[in-house]
């Protein structure tokens, strides 16, 4: 597994597998058999691999049944892919020697052998790549299948020899078709290809990681990526996971105030006489009335040190740039009680803010370079608070840079490569929570602090390629030889590729980065954008130099070609290890519409238009997924200073004191109570969440339709039944709900109004007897065309909700009443989002009762939503619908249903 990158400290010095050589060499396939002869080894292992068994995983001789899939599901593997494609193959390449003299298998070399195959196929004719294409995804899929059923055998971590040759044909198998994927435009026959190896959840956990991160790794990451991630040592971290699980959100960073302590700099040599400092809370105090920013500045070498209190002054030629620092609570910087913090974490703070400064002349030495921290900058009186989390959006938008502080990233050196930074980066606490989300967003120059360096995260448009294709490809060519690689068919091939010139290219970039600074900020964009493609590529722009003289030398009359320059294109965007590009996940979610950076890049081409609300609101919905707060009151102040809504409306809405809370969630827990005060103290304890809800969305005037098919707990309010409880409940296994091709909805008094599509249900094949929230047969249900407002679409067809099987999650309402009820009212009706194809492989409904009709718009009440699986036939209608979510039929209010003139449309 040498292609996968590599962690570095700290990591889990277990490090990837050893894989052992198994089977022998001689006997394995020598020359590609092609699909049909390829399948017939598996017959030796039954139909799929089913008759291989727990036993037979501890056979390792050579012709134990694990060597026989080492042999074809390995080796066989890359002879049909590599030689297929006249790729000289020698399985020598992926053998080598272990310390104690045994014989083991490498990758090292599987790099190479993927560009030379991208090479070969980007220059056979259509055909070819056509047949070899259907080839390579029966033999995976063979090879996917049979891995899937014996990896069922396997126990835990580490795994025995046999199952670190499994890793191994996962990790090859996964590799190819990733890579196969991208040379031949990403087919969805290769895209859909999972391949899973359960081992590695309890890799996972052995690492440290916490139940519900793992989850949400399992479902949204590839196993070569979960390989890579169970070599970081979370362990290191210290966090307590135990109360965690995996369905409630990471209990670990949560912040439990009244057992709150602030912690001290690792290097204080004595925290007992290390005492706290602050500023003077009645200058603090007048700034933010006077709607400024206050700044500190701590002199550690004045005797005794002081705090300075000091304002921001955009005019002013000192104060006019500062540093703002964001954190992570659980850390230990923050202080629930008073602002102030201890000696030796300020003195830390501002050497650490002072060095981001070191290489700019225009800061002196000894000079204090003013810093932000919420800890010290927002006063704790209630009156003054919602005034500094007003300004807190300005706070950070207006900072010359941001540096943040997260723990997890203060152990990791500066010998950790770019790629790893941004893994760790994306995988730190920091990016976890909720106000670091808006903080992140809001800054212009973000800056995070490692052990020993900062890693800077690069404007949105800038993001440098992670070791870009053509040096790394030119390199492994020279590490070969570069005669010996341009005496191969394939070497040669990619150094064409490499050669063919970027004159014209280069001479554009080079003028535009010439260019006079200007006050054109479409001009300005171009001109600092061109600076950095020339820092960050200029290696890229001489290989022609490097390599044309050498091809000359060989053949003296070679012409470059157009097809050349296409194969150099496509070198440049495709990523071999899947690894790499994980951490620019952080960057996607640090970058995004609702960015200043983006909101600057919008103005710059569109004028002075900003992207409206609902574009920001939809960005943000996608990007705070995952996120979480301790306080779940906090969300709405947050989501409230990104969005510049106004906060105080949000805040004047009072919230339960945490002891309160305390009790009340320990009765419900704990002591038996009748169903009416159980309903009464759930109610207490979300009813301040959903007035803060109400509050904040009441400053929005439209919203995704999609927000009606969110999974998610529901307000219950009349006329807010539409909008969810909160924004950070989503259900992980319908993020793809998120976003989508939608219309924008009104808010209006009574609920929302939306544009669907929705039939009615006549009958149904079950006990009508049978209470809403149990699970039931299968449904065979009869749509009746007709609801007495006509809303059926041509291109939508209704008998695809045939079938159904009602299931319930773990709802937090679940309805009340009976499917006999809920059919005979003769108002049933499953309204469905329009965008969704049969291509998706599913489709999401919600299960409706219409009540009321007025000029033209149906109300509906909301009784739970429904999932439905395309079917190929009716053997699989056992598998085909779930139902998730909840609601009430005696809800009233979820939304309206309205139709349009032409009764081909109904408006929820």
């Amino acid at each position: 597994m040498d292609h996968i990158q590599k962690i570095g400290t700290p990591y889990r010095q277990e490090g990837y597998p050893i894989v052992p050589l198994l089977c022998d060499l001689r006997s394995c396939p020598t020359t590609p058999l092609g699909p049909e002869q390829f399948s017939m080894f598996s017959k030796n292992f039954g139909n799929k691999g089913n008759e291989i068994s727990r036993g037979d995983l501890e056979d390792l001789g050579p012709n134990g049944a694990i060597a026989k899939l080492q042999q074809w599901l390995y080796f066989g593997v890359m002879v049909e892919t590599f030689a297929s494609v006249a790729i000289p193959f020698h399985k020598e390449d992926f053998v080598t020697k272990a310390a104690d003299g045994k014989a083991i298998i490498t990758t090292e070399e599987l790099p190479r052998y993927l560009w030379y195959l991208l090479a070969n196929l980007h220059h056979s004719d259509r055909h070819f790549k056509h047949r070899h294409r259907l080839s390579m995804i029966s033999i995976l899929n063979l090879t996917n299948t049979i891995l899937s059923r014996v990896v069922t055998l396997l126990r835990g971590w580490p795994v025995s020899p046999a199952g670190k040759v499994l890793l191994s044909i996962s990790v090859l198998g996964e590799t190819i078709s990733n890579a196969y994927d991208q040379m031949t435009g990403r087919e969805k026959s290769f895209s859909t290809m999972i391949w899973v190896f359960p081992p590695l959840k309890d890799a996972l956990l052995r690492a440290g990681w916490c139940i519900r991160e793992i989850e949400q790794l399992l479902r949204t990451t590839n196993s070569l990526c979960l390989l890579y991630l169970s070599t970081i040592d979370r362990q290191a971290l210290q966090k307590d996971h135990s109360k965690c699980d995996q369905f409630k959100r990471c209990q670990a960073y949560q912040v439990v105030h009244h057992k709150y302590k602030t912690k001290h700099a690792s290097h204080c040599a004595d925290e007992s006489t290390c005492e706290s400092v602050g500023p003077a809370v009645d200058e603090l105090t007048g700034i933010i009335k006077e709607g400024r920013i206050p700044l500190v500045g701590f002199d550690y070498l004045a005797t005794p040190p002081v705090l300075h209190v000091l304002r921001f002054e955009e005019e002013s030629e000192f104060y006019n740039e500062y540093v703002a620092i964001s954190h992570v609570w659980s850390d230990g910087m923050g202080n629930p009680l008073c602002n102030t913090l201890p000696i030796c974490q300020l003195r830390r703070i501002q050497e650490l803010v002072n060095h981001l400064y070191i290489n700019e002349p225009t800061f002196p030495e000894k000079f204090l370079v003013p810093f932000w921290i919420d800890t010290l900058c927002v006063p704790l009186d209630p009156l003054v608070k919602p005034l500094a989390l007003n300004l807190m959006a300005n706070t950070y938008k207006f900072a010359d840079k941001t540096l943040v502080l997260d723990q997890s990233l203060q152990s990791v050196g500066k010998a950790a490569s770019l790629e790893e930074c941004w893994t760790r980066i994306k995988l730190a606490p920091w990016m976890t929570r909720l106000w670091t989300f808006q903080e992140g967003r809001l800054s212009k120059d973000l800056h995070f602090q490692f052990l020993d360096k900062t890693v800077r995260i690069p404007a949105w448009n800038a993001l440098p390629a992670l070791r870009p294709n053509p040096i790394a490809v030119s390199a492994l060519l020279q590490r070969r030889g570069v005669k010996r690689s341009l005496a191969e068919k394939s070497g040669m091939l990619l150094a064409r590729a490499l050669a063919f010139p970027k004159d014209r290219t280069l001479r554009s970039i080079q003028t535009e980065a010439s260019a006079p600074a200007t006050d054109d900020p479409r001009q300005e964009y171009i001109r600092l954008s061109s600076i950095e493609l020339l820092r960050t590529r200029k290696d890229e722009f001489t290989l022609s130099e490097l390599w044309m003289p050498e091809i000359l030398a060989v053949d003296p009359a070679v012409k470059l070609s157009e097809e050349d320059s296409e194969l150099q294109r496509n070198l440049s965007s495709i990523v071999l290890d899947p690894t790499r590009p994980y951490g620019q996940g952080a960057m996607n979610s640090i970058h995004g519409l609702s960015s200043n950076a983006r909101r600057d890049e919008w103005m710059t081409f569109f004028g002075n238009t900003k992207p409206s609300p609902y574009w920001i609101f939809n960005d943000v919905m996608w990007t705070i997924y995952g996120r979480t707060t301790s306080r779940l009151e906090d969300e709405t102040i947050c989501l409230s200073v990104f969005m510049g809504l106004d906060v105080s409306k949000v805040q004047e809405v009072p919230v339960l004191h945490w002891k309160v809370k305390e009790a009340l969630t320990c009765v419900l827990a704990h002591i038996p109570t009748d169903a009416t005060l159980q309903k009464r103290i759930t109610w207490m304890l979300r009813s301040s969440q959903e007035e803060r809800i109400k509050m904040f969305l009441s400053q929005l005037e439209s919203f995704s339709r999609q927000l009606l098919f969110w999974d998610t707990p529901r307000l219950q309010s009349s006329g807010w039944r539409w909008a969810p409880l909160s924004f950070l409940e989503l259900s992980l296994q319908k993020k793809g709900l998120l976003l989508g091709k939608s219309e924008q909805c009104a808010r209006k008094r009574e609920g929302l109004e939306a544009e669907c599509i929705a039939f009615r249900i006549d009958k149904a094949n079950f006990p009508k007897s049978q209470a809403l929230h149990e699970v039931g047969p299968i449904l065979s249900l009869h749509s009746a065309g007709s609801f007495g407002f006509g809303y059926f679409n041509p291109y939508h067809d209704q008998s695809k909700w045939q079938y159904m099987r009602l299931r319930l999650s773990s709802s937090h309402l679940q309805p009340s009443g009976t499917w006999k009820q809920l059919i005979e009212s003769g108002n049933a009706a499953i309204v469905t989002p329009t965008h969704h194809s049969d291509k998706e492989g599913f489709e999401v409904g919600i299960l409706t009762v219409a009540y009321k009709m007025e000029h033209n718009v149906t109300f509906a009440r909301h009784v739970m939503l429904v999932d439905r699986v395309l079917l190929s036939g009716a053997s699989s209608i056992e598998d085909a619908i779930s139902v998730y979510g909840e609601g009430s039929l005696k809800a009233e209010e979820y939304g309206k249903i309205a139709r349009e003139k032409d009764d081909q449309h109904m408006k929820k």
